[in-house]
């Protein structure tokens, strides 16, 4: 709605710009005179009048051709000015105007150029047509019918056939509404009709003495010459009767566009749009919106002479039984939607009163009293003066409830006001008049706009009162009119109308709303210090207040309360039957299921089947509901159920057997919906067969398609894999009744645990990128440009963005509706691969197998160039990393680079592969032992080491004390993120080495492993792998990836103080550094191996002083 507002809006002022540049164009094609210059001599043309009349024509209509009517009509005027008898020019523009809606100037246009035509012995059929069609469109139907008849009789040949197709349109437009459905109306709206008419007959009716002398007939005043205009004063509900006439009306005529014409008819009294300061374009703006507006009503009441509501209504429901069963229901329906809503609004306005928030209650009273309820009949509304008693009983108690005695309370001079809740007298400060600050004029206009508010509010209610049918109503308008004269400050009229809400409560006898208007009165009296009068009024109110011990017997005290919310009334029960409850269920299922509104629609139909489970009509309906929300299983059983239960009760029918043929098409069972199709054509006969004939074209193309000639080539070229496909299916449809662990004794597995375990299917890199390209391709090839929006849909289910740990309430929601939103989208994607497989697409698109094979060859070369390309960038970007020293940077490159992109390249797209994988590892390698080496004027200290190793100092944490209620103390799964970073990291490189072909690459994977555990404290997995590792290098006799390995071994020793494994790794170490002839790691070794020396002999010479203290303590304790 808003957004068709909008679009409307841009459109109207786009248009009204439009209009402006038109009339500024047309001003500025004359010439000036006068005060401004005239025009130069030499642009001067000194044309005749008939070649300037010849120039108006064509520019006329050149024009009137691109729908400019505006520049036609302006330059039609001007050529009639220097020749009016142009009969031609006259009906052009005759076609303007009528173009430009303006029907009665272009049927004057057309009789004055046709009597021009027939006076010069030539009579033009197009002029005589002209004036049939302008009398057509002002809905002159008998007149224009006359005029055909006349113009015919002018004519011959093929002329007078125009005539003759004409006539036949309009013999069938005065039939249709003229005939059956022309009486039926009259005779159901006979009172109706006779008002209408004797309407018209008084206003054709022209009294021709002087307006003094009618006047004082009719006893009115006649000294005024200009008569005071009565307006027109609706009820709401008739109001709100000729709102929906209106709706109906051009739904009706205008489907979708309905909704524009309604935003122009309330944007003439937009405020918005026609501001007081734009002084020049508010009035243009005004006369174009509703010229516009006085357009679109024109071509309605067009369409309605031609096709009235009545006779859409007659062809709609030819069937009386039928539109007084669709009436009905639609009136059960606003009864049973009536009825929740009186009980969700009596709720409201009960917790309103309880939270004492009067001013939201009056508030909420007024919304929904003074605009839902008061267009409410008794047919749909049963206990509409309970209701409305109820409601402004309990706003009475709400009011009443404000005026108490407070506990020790003292009286003083402004007791009064204290007690009545009245403002003291204040006066505001005089501030200086300062000339263009707005905030001079800012009290004034909010003083302005609230009495605007309340003056608004005051008509509203007067407006109510002369439509008000119970005296309770009544009341309360006259209290709420009081009390806002009150704050307005006009005290007489406050008091005028209290006094007429105390008479309108002696007819209801309703003591609470007269104490309230008592109070009104007390409360006026106050502030103009009126001791007498106030007194008067509390003597009164006194007396009421007598007769307040039980406010309201039969309403408020005869409701027992049980629970949190009470029991409902006994006058607000609808007790209706089963079968009534049964309708409304299935009609607001019908209602949601034509909105898409699925969840709804089944619910609903579920409640009616509750009832009667026997209603094959409701489960056929919520057997589409359900396929609509694409749950075609469940759709297909209540099909058959519906489709059994039809034959049982009135034979087979038609579209209960079409849903079970749809839905097993959309399961994809092409064989079961083929014979079920066959065995509905032999059941039905003439046009009902008709369409499982049209069903069984389109399958039987479907399975022509997916079994012919491209199945072959396909099965030809695939024919391992298809048996390898083929076996695995048999093996999931046989069916072991064997106890488990028989069947797991005879696969030589555990047949001790009652759940075995499942076991993973890893999947190679390689094969991980197949099946997602082939994912893509899936994708791309049945959805087109919305394939990202599913691949986002996939990727969303897993996204921790959305699938927040701490929303432990929508986490779940959000998780089961997406893999359900994602099921539907994959459960349709297989529905169109079922009926159009990628191996039909691929026959199709390429018939021709050697032109395939050339785009896959020229495909794979492209690739190709693509990738040699890539690892000439990688090896000079790692070239770079080396040079620059930075280890954790290459580290990181390497791993992406060879983890992600060339896993996933076969030999065939990247030809060096080995050669590279070497090259990128050897680099790495050499970069990682450039980091071990003896720095200069190096002296050895107890920890030498840890330096040389790069190894982390021990730091020992601090304790955290304990703080209840702290979310640090409670802190859910791994605090750590840094060590889940590395279980990832790890948990890739462990599958990665699955499918490691070449040694050096596992080499790699296995030192990254053992470092990786290093990281994490996990010494003996650090050695361990750091093992595999050599023997990996020692297979593909590589010495650097041999040393790291070594190295690692050294560094878990020394971080453990293992001085002995030390020095055995160290003493491996050092030969191999020898042969690889690297000084700068043989004097890292040498040095490594001293200071393990001495840590060694110091090591060696505390045990030994040790265990003589321990010898020498042992002898003196003999002694």
């Amino acid at each position: 709605m808003c957004c068709n507002s909008s679009v409307a809006a841009m459109i109207l002022l786009f248009s009204c710009k439009r209009k402006a540049d038109e009339m500024a164009s047309i001003v500025g094609y004359t010439p000036k005179a006068g005060i401004e210059e005239s025009v130069p001599v030499w642009l001067k043309i000194d044309w005749n009048d008939e070649v300037l009349h010849n120039i108006y024509r064509d520019w006329a209509t050149y024009y009137s051709n691109r729908r400019r009517e505006t520049f036609a009509l302006h330059y039609y005027n001007k050529a009639l000015e220097l020749n009016g008898l142009d009969d031609d020019t006259l009906y052009r523009r005759s076609q303007a105007k009528r173009k430009a809606a303006q029907i009665e100037g272009a049927l004057q246009d057309a009789r004055a150029a046709s009597k021009m035509a027939i006076e010069r012995g030539r009579p033009n059929v197009a002029m005589s047509q002209q004036i049939c069609d302008a009398l057509f469109e002002l809905n002159r139907m008998e007149m224009s019918k006359v005029e055909m008849h006349n113009q015919k009789r002018m004519y011959t040949g093929v002329k007078a056939k125009t005539f003759d197709m004409r006539l036949i349109v309009i013999e069938d437009v005065i039939k249709d509404a003229t005939g059956k459905a022309c009486a039926e109306f009259y005779l159901k709206n006979q009172k109706v009709a006779k008002i209408v008419n004797a309407i018209i007959r008084a206003n054709e009716l022209i009294d021709e003495r002087p307006r003094w002398k009618i006047l004082k007939e009719q006893g009115k005043c006649d000294v005024l010459s200009i008569p005071e205009e009565e307006e027109e004063i609706l009820s709401p509900l008739e109001a709100a009767r000729r709102q929906r006439a209106f709706n109906i009306a051009h739904q009706t005529f205008l489907n979708e566009a309905w909704l524009d014409v309604r935003f122009m008819k309330n944007l003439n009294k937009n405020p918005n749009l026609f501001l007081r300061q734009c002084k020049y374009s508010k009035d243009f703006l005004e006369m174009f919106s509703r010229k516009q507006y006085a357009i679109v009503r024109k071509f309605i009441k067009m369409i309605h002479s031609r096709s009235p509501l009545y006779l859409a209504s007659y062809l709609k429901y030819a069937n009386n039984d039928l539109r007084k069963k669709s009436r009905s229901a639609f009136l059960n329906r606003v009864q049973y939607q009536t009825h929740r809503n009186m009980n969700a609004d009596l709720k409201k306005i009960k917790e309103l009163r309880q939270k004492k928030d009067l001013r939201a209650l009056q508030q909420y009273v007024e919304n929904i009293m003074g605009e839902y309820y008061v267009i409410k009949t008794q047919r749909v509304m049963c206990w509409k003066f309970e209701f409305i008693n109820e409601v402004y009983n309990t706003l009475a108690l709400a009011l009443t409830e404000q005026y108490y005695v407070p506990k020790h309370f003292k009286p003083t001079s402004k007791s009064m006001f204290l007690l009545l809740r009245l403002k003291e007298d204040t006066f505001k400060e005089v501030r200086p008049f300062v000339f263009g600050d707005r905030s001079t004029y800012q009290d004034v206009d909010v003083e302005d706009q609230a009495s605007l508010k309340a003056k608004q509010l005051i008509a509203r209610m007067e407006r109510r009162i002369l439509f008000a049918d119970y005296s309770i109503e009544k009341c309360y308008l006259y209290h709420q009119i009081a009390s806002e004269h009150f704050k307005q400050g006009r005290h007489d009229e406050c008091c005028l109308n209290a006094r007429r809400a105390m008479k309108e409560c002696k007819n209801c006898n309703s003591w609470i709303w007269a104490f309230l208007a008592c109070i009104l009165i007390v409360k006026s009296n106050t502030t103009l210090y009126k001791v007498e009068r106030t007194k008067e009024a509390l003597e009164l109110g006194y007396n009421i207040a007598q007769k307040l011990k039980n406010p309201m017997p039969s309403v408020v005290g005869a409701i027992p309360k049980a629970g949190l919310d009470g029991v409902i009334p006994e006058w607000f029960r609808l007790d209706w039957p089963p079968e009534i409850l049964h309708g409304i269920y299935r009609d607001w299922g019908t209602y949601y299921f034509n909105r898409r509104r699925e969840t709804f629609a089944q619910y609903y139909f579920n409640l009616a089947l509750q009832l009667e489970p026997d209603d094959y009509p409701t489960l056929y309906r919520r057997s589409q509901a359900k396929r609509k929300a694409a749950e075609i299983d469940g759709a297909l059983q209540d099909a058959k159920v519906a489709a059994k239960m039809a034959l049982d009760a009135r034979g087979p029918n038609v579209l209960i057997n079409g849903l079970v043929c749809d839905a097993l098409f959309e399961l994809n069972q092409f064989e079961n919906s083929m014979s079920e199709m066959y065995n509905n054509v032999q059941i039905f006969e003439g046009v009902k067969v008709e369409t499982f004939k049209k069903r069984l074209i389109v399958l039987e193309e479907i399975i022509n398609d997916i079994t012919g000639e491209a199945l072959s080539i396909f099965f030809l070229k695939n024919q391992k894999l298809v048996g390898h496909v083929s076996e695995i299916l048999r093996a999931k449809e046989f069916v072991d009744t064997r106890p488990l662990w028989k069947i797991l004794r005879d696969q030589g597995k555990c047949d001790v645990l009652s759940i075995p375990e499942v076991e993973e299917v890893l999947l190679s890199p390689l094969e991980m990128a197949r099946r997602k390209r082939a994912f893509n391709v899936v994708l791309q090839n049945y959805l087109n440009d919305a394939w990202f929006d599913v691949l986002f849909t996939k990727n969303l289910r897993t996204n921790p963005n959305l699938l927040l740990n701490q929303c432990k309430y929508s986490k779940q929601f959000l998780f089961d509706f997406l893999n359900k939103q994602y099921n539907i989208v994959w459960r349709f994607i297989k529905m169109i691969h079922t009926r159009s497989p990628l191996y039909f697409l691929s026959f199709v698109k390429f018939s021709n197998r050697k032109m395939l094979e050339n785009f896959r060859e020229a495909y794979l070369y492209r690739v190709q160039y693509q990738t040699h390309r890539n690892m000439l960038a990688d090896l000079k970007q790692i070239r770079k990393l080396r040079e620059e020293k930075k280890i954790k940077a290459l580290a990181q490159y390497v791993e992406r680079v060879m983890g992600d992109y060339y896993v996933t390249k076969t030999t065939r797209v990247m030809c060096w592969k080995f050669e590279f994988i070497n090259e990128v590892y050897n680099i790495f390698a050499l970069a990682l032992s450039e980091q071990y080496y003896v720095p200069k004027r190096y002296r050895l200290t107890p920890r030498s080491m840890w330096q040389l190793l790069y190894l982390p100092e021990d730091k020992i944490k601090d304790i955290v004390p304990f703080v209840f209620g702290d979310r640090s103390t409670y802190q859910e799964g791994d605090p750590d993120a840094v060590a889940a970073k590395t279980r990832k990291y790890l948990g890739r490189l462990e599958l990665r080495l699955r499918f490691a072909k070449y040694s050096i690459e596992k080499c790699y994977l296995y030192h990254q492993l053992a470092s990786g555990h290093l990281m994490r404290g996990g010494h003996d997995e650090c050695c361990f792998n750091a093992r595999k590792a050599i023997r990996e290098a020692r297979s593909c006799n590589n010495m650097l990836w041999e040393f790291l390995s070594i190295i690692l071994i050294i560094k878990a020793n020394t971080m453990l103080y293992k001085v002995e494994r030390t020095k055995e790794a160290l003493e491996e170490a050092l030969p191999l550094t020898e042969r690889m002839q690297n000084p700068v790691l043989i004097k890292f070794i040498d040095l490594c191996l001293y200071a393990t020396e001495e840590a060694y002999t110091k090591k060696v010479a505390s045990i030994s002083s040790r265990m003589s203290k321990v010898s020498g303590g042992g002898s003196v304790h003999s002694n």
